[in-house]
């Protein structure tokens, strides 16, 4: 396993914080939700608040569609991220920035949280021609990183870029391939962005394809969301708004010795 190197923080205690942080994330992004095939969308969700009042949100008022496109413009992680470590420092980051988040901030931050790991178990459940790893646009991906990088003299082609991920000898890497690690790393980055555009495909398929599969994900999602209707957080406030982070933490420290403690140091108290 690749080590990750860790954001220096400078206080031991907000160290120790995060990190109970992050174990009570993994216990509250657990998936309970029960995922079924659905014929078309529906985008209105009935909502019990914190209140007991049920209300009616529209897929943009709970800001379904712009955590979807924005997951989907960076699909593959090279796209995004040139190196494993940097994608999995960015876990720590996101956790150190979600601390000090109170009240609507922090339940609107956690359901995106929770969406963004939906959206990556929709990702995983397509299939034919949208697999995410054997279907059209994965196959058009996987030949214009081949291209690339065959292009740019790497005669192993695009296999050389999976190997980044794991190879601990870089001094061999780079000697066999006449660049540095960082050369290699920067240049699979500008491919797989080139890569994400599926410049293989005609214009009228991939326009369909990434359409069938924006559709096709959604309906994951908003299936999910009407399953979990407790869960779903507003993109704005308002009075008797659903607290699901504030109420999983005070779950969570029921276990615990001292929940009243457990919950403070959450950052989670009675006026959540």
């Amino acid at each position: 396993m690749i080590k990750i190197p860790r954001t220096i923080v400078t206080s031991v205690t907000l160290t120790v914080i995060v990190g109970m942080i992050a174990f009570v994330l993994l216990f509250l992004l657990r998936d309970d939700g029960n995922i079924s095939d659905i014929p078309g969308i529906d985008n209105r969700f009935s909502i019990a608040g914190a209140d007991g009042a049920l209300r009616t949100y529209s897929d943009v008022q709970l800001g379904l569609p712009d955590v979807i496109q924005s997951h989907l413009e960076f699909v593959h992680p090279w796209t995004r991220f040139s190196t494993a470590e940097e994608r999995l420092a960015s876990v720590d980051n996101d956790l150190e920035e979600f601390y000090p988040l109170r009240g609507h901030e922090r339940e609107r931050k956690f359901f995106e949280m929770r969406l963004q790991s939906v959206i990556t178990d929709g990702l995983e459940s397509l299939s034919d021609d949208l697999d995410t790893y054997d279907g059209v646009l994965a196959v058009a991906f996987q030949e214009s990183m081949e291209e690339c990088a065959k292009a740019h003299g790497i005669e192993r082609g695009g296999s050389v870029f999976l190997l980044l991920e794991f190879e601990t000898d870089r001094g061999m890497i780079e000697q066999e391939h006449g660049r540095t690690y960082d050369e290699l790393v920067a240049l699979r980055h500008s491919c797989a962005t080139t890569a994400s555009n599926y410049p293989s495909l005609e214009e009228a398929e991939r326009t369909g394809l990434l359409e069938r599969r924006r559709v096709a994900l959604s309906k994951y999602v908003y299936e999910w969301v009407h399953n979990n209707p407790q869960l779903a957080v507003p993109v704005d406030y308002h009075t008797g708004i659903n607290q699901p982070f504030a109420d999983g933490i005070d779950e969570f420290c029921q276990q615990a010795p001292d929940p009243q403690e457990c919950a403070k140091s959450a950052g989670v108290d009675s006026d959540d």
